[in-house]
């Protein structure tokens, strides 16, 4: 691993902890192995390490919905939540950090919105479309919320859903399956 990538790590891991305003970055250098001054190399302080989390879950989220990857049914749309929670699952260490600060910082919550929920947002909108949803409009924004509060909050407080169960209650927001897909399961 490069040391840019353990400095973010460690970063991520430090902060989780103790939260941005406690962590320190002394700490977050005694938990990387590097000197503080390291870490000055590659960031200019806390905030610019807040920021490359949402560079990093910016450059990692998944693609714009394709039709073809979720067709028009339940288990389809499923298998397109189960992808969204995985890439949020696996990124839970950056996204904690960043979206429970983004509460409080305005720029940093503007810079969320344009580089994860947007297209989040997005995604999540295509793929109620592809199965039919009455508004997928209206539901995409709730709906990625739930997502990421599933992935990223719910497991600290032993609430997590599963792919099958957070579709559903997606879908029950959504305003059910139309006729034809209920007609098919």
């Amino acid at each position: 691993m490069q040391q840019r990538e353990r400095i973010l790590e460690a970063a991520a891991e430090v902060v989780g902890r103790r939260g941005y305003q406690a962590a320190s970055i002394r700490e977050i250098a005694v938990r990387a192995g590097v000197a503080v001054g390291t870490i000055y190399i590659y960031f200019a302080g806390k905030r610019e390490l807040l920021l490359a989390f949402v560079d990093r879950l910016a450059a990692e989220q998944p693609q714009p919905v394709d039709r073809a990857t979720v067709p028009g049914s339940r288990e389809g749309f499923e298998r397109f939540v189960m992808h969204e929670l995985k890439f949020l699952r696996q990124n839970r260490l950056f996204a904690a950090p960043v979206l429970t600060e983004a509460v409080f910082d305005d720029e940093l919550s503007a810079i969320v919105k344009r580089q994860l929920t947007r297209p989040g947002r997005s995604r999540m909108r295509e793929a109620l479309a592809a199965c039919g949803a009455e508004d997928p409009a209206a539901a995409a924004l709730p709906a990625w919320n739930m997502v990421m509060f599933n992935a990223v909050f719910a497991p600290a407080i032993g609430q997590e859903l599963s792919a099958a169960k957070l579709a559903s209650a997606i879908w029950a927001l959504a305003g059910g399956f139309p006729a034809k897909i209920r007609a098919r399961r």
